[in-house]
């Protein structure tokens, strides 16, 4: 328990330390969103950010304050899938830029750190050569895209009998 509490307070304090080299006062709220969106597995919107949080970074306004301010700052990235709805995740100036998955049936995301791609260079929009684009990737997820149990005779029996 020591050892978790620990690592706990040692990553709040490296992420107030980012937030601050940011140039951002370190608040309660934009802590609370930084840490949380920095151990999700998936970019979160808004709702789905005051959802997790349970009122203890303040309110929904507060929320997207800080939301906004951090990306603002290069903190957080703001991802589009083309649904009207924001999502955020952590702008991981270490990593490259990663694709997005949209499940075309139930609208899960998912990040695919794995997947590699070659931007070109030439001949290309500068956002290409910026590397500011961003690469979504749509179809049925695992869990759409498993088969169906098939009906047992009997489910098939009372059919035909209606």
């Amino acid at each position: 328990m020591t050892r978790e509490r620990d690592h706990a307070s040692r990553r709040t304090r490296e992420l107030d330390e980012r937030i601050r080299k940011a140039n951002l006062r370190a608040t309660p709220a934009r802590l609370a969103v930084f840490a949380l969106l920095d151990s999700a597995s998936r970019p979160m919107s808004h709702a789905e950010t005051v959802a997790q949080l349970h009122s203890n970074a303040g309110d929904d306004a507060t929320v997207f304050r800080a939301l906004t301010d951090l990306t603002r700052v290069g903190l957080l990235r703001r991802i589009d899938v083309g649904d009207r709805m924001w999502r955020f995740e952590p702008d991981r100036h270490d990593m490259v830029s990663h694709p997005h998955f949209v499940c075309v049936k139930c609208g899960s995301i998912s990040c695919l750190f794995d997947v590699v791609f070659t931007l070109p260079t030439a001949g290309v929009p500068k956002s290409i050569k910026k590397k500011a684009v961003q690469v979504l990737l749509r179809g049925r997820c695992n869990d759409c895209e498993a088969p169906q149990p098939s009906p047992t005779p009997e489910v098939l029996a009372r059919g035909s009998q209606q």
